[in-house]
């Protein structure tokens, strides 16, 4: 496999360079990739390459960046818009993945966003806040079901036509250090700290199932509640 990326940035100091910020964009040309044909069943097979077919890819994208480092209130946004995608190049044409044209790959994800505050009350005493957006990776989906031979067929869309869906997270936390001293060999602190505020759902993946005349789809999450912890650290 063989890539070749091209970027160009610009970096500039804001506000008597309290705050950074950037913008980069790039593009990347893959070549001798491998993907799976279509209608493949790789479950408990010993000869997957029989299986596997030659791609291309190619990878885009704009990335933007403000961050703040000093002071008591400090933060940062980066967000990225970022695409790949991927053409099979079988020379048999009934091999090539939809009809050979250009499709997304299964970790496109064009949109990203990430949002990360802090507010230092004192040498002891922080709190941050991060908030976390993606759109959700791309996903074949059954699109129709029909009989032959008294058998449930299925028909399935384009390969990853469909998406599920976005990734949406808020997590929080509170830091409460011990004794500040120079003179102390270790600086102990708890940190008390939510994952997923909020208790989304976010899907990690889409299961389908039969189920007599239809095809029925299950969201699987993971970590879909709030999740409270505490941390207890030792600087040396």
């Amino acid at each position: 496999e063989v890539g070749d990326q091209y970027a160009i940035g610009f970096y500039q100091m804001l506000l008597n360079k309290r705050i950074e910020s950037s913008v980069e964009v790039y593009y990347k040309e893959i070549k001798n990739m491998v993907d799976f044909k279509g209608g493949s069943t790789l479950a408990m097979v010993e000869d997957i390459e029989q299986y596997m077919i030659k791609v291309m890819g190619k990878a885009y994208g704009l990335e933007l960046a403000v961050k703040k480092t000093e002071g008591k209130t400090r933060y940062s946004i980066s967000y990225a818009y970022a695409r790949t995608f991927i053409r099979s190049t079988s020379e048999f044409r009934e091999e090539n993945i939809n009809s050979g044209n250009w499709y997304p790959a299964n970790y496109d994800k064009p949109n990203n966003l990430i949002i990360t505050y802090q507010y230092i009350y004192s040498r002891r005493f922080s709190f941050s806040a991060d908030y976390t957006y993606s759109t959700g990776r791309p996903i074949t989906l059954p699109i129709a079901t029909y009989r032959v031979n008294n058998i449930l067929m299925v028909q399935y869309s384009d390969r990853n036509k469909y998406r599920i869906p976005d990734y949406s997270r808020f997590d929080v936390s509170l830091k409460v250090s011990g004794n500040l001293r120079s003179d102390k060999i270790a600086h102990p602190s708890l940190t008390f700290s939510v994952y997923n505020l909020l208790g989304k759902e976010n899907a990690y993946s889409v299961y389908f199932q039969k189920d007599n005349e239809t095809i029925r789809g299950y969201k699987l999450s993971v970590f879909g509640r709030p999740i409270p912890s505490v941390t207890f650290n030792f600087d040396f």
